[in-house]
């Protein structure tokens, strides 16, 4: 089963990060995004608290209907036996109509992916992650405050992308073509390269869509150009991706460029960059002259 950015986390030893001040005004706030924050912004540093903030944080998701609160939760869950985690499905049932929120599902065979394909064709209308609602509470922060960087589409898509691969029917390329859709415009670098890897094999069954398509395509392979993180042939290391999911302070120079970050996640996950030139081979996304 394709694991999520979250059971990633869980697996990485958390950072030392100096932000007391930020999470003190958090929770003088009072406001349950704010302590729900605090509490996430504690369970990601290397603190005697964190394991109790990551509690907190399953408990006032578990108890309320705003969705962002699941969504924290669902990126830093319990390590420590007996403390009880969300469902990954809480987010679909609070907000159907977010792409994110059903690509949070875990996923395990070609009858997932159709259920996925069905469930967004009838409910999804938007892709919204909340890492701009968190990063706005952290704004007027003091400087030690942490800058929101994780990748917060936890995109269980290896399965998604199967299906689109296997498509044979117009119906399946559309739906898979509109999946990459929505996630190119989340703008994020990992969004944008799921949203190829989908959208590349609706391009046989959809000729129209190649001059949209094509275009994104040349805009990747630029950016991967001239690439300098070496990939290994089957797996990003544990390092890789605890560095790629890494939360940085705020004002420190990342060690990894966005799109770097995104090819470690996406291999991670089970995927590659690599898939855009098998088949159908990236030139089927150019637009023909």
């Amino acid at each position: 089963m394709a694991r999520t950015c979250a059971q990633l986390a869980a697996k990485c030893s958390p950072r030392a990060v100096a932000a007391p001040a930020a999470v003190a005004l958090l929770q003088q706030r009072r406001d349950l995004r704010s302590l729900a924050l605090a509490d996430y912004l504690l369970a990601a540093s290397d603190v005697a608290e964190g394991e109790a903030a990551r509690e907190r944080l399953q408990d006032r998701a578990r108890s309320s209907t705003d969705p962002m609160l699941t969504v924290l939760a669902l990126h830093m869950p319990c390590v420590r036996p007996g403390c009880r985690n969300i469902e990954a499905s809480q987010w679909s049932r609070l907000e159907p109509a977010n792409l994110l929120a059903w690509l949070a599902l875990p996923t395990r065979g070609a009858a997932d992916g159709r259920y996925l394909l069905d469930e967004i064709a009838s409910h999804v209308r938007h892709s919204r992650s909340y890492q701009e609602e968190a990063a706005a509470l952290l704004q007027d922060l003091p400087p030690t405050g942490l800058a929101v960087r994780q990748p917060w589409g936890i995109l269980n898509v290896r399965v998604l992308a199967h299906h689109c691969r296997s498509l044979g029917d117009l119906v399946t390329a559309e739906r898979c073509e509109a999946v990459g859709e929505l996630l190119w415009a989340d703008g994020g670098a990992t969004e944008r390269l799921i949203a190829l890897i989908l959208a590349q094999h609706a391009q046989a069954l959809l000729p129209e869509r190649r001059a949209v398509w094509g275009p994104r395509l040349r805009e990747l392979e630029a950016a991967i150009s001239d690439r300098s993180l070496p990939m290994p042939a089957l797996n990003a290391t544990r390092e890789q991706v605890c560095e790629a999911i890494a939360l940085p302070r705020a004002g420190e120079r990342a060690a990894l460029s966005e799109t770097d970050r995104a090819r470690v996640l996406l291999r991670a996950l089970g995927l590659s960059i690599w898939e855009l030139r098998s088949r159908p081979r990236a030139d089927a996304m150019r637009t023909p002259p």
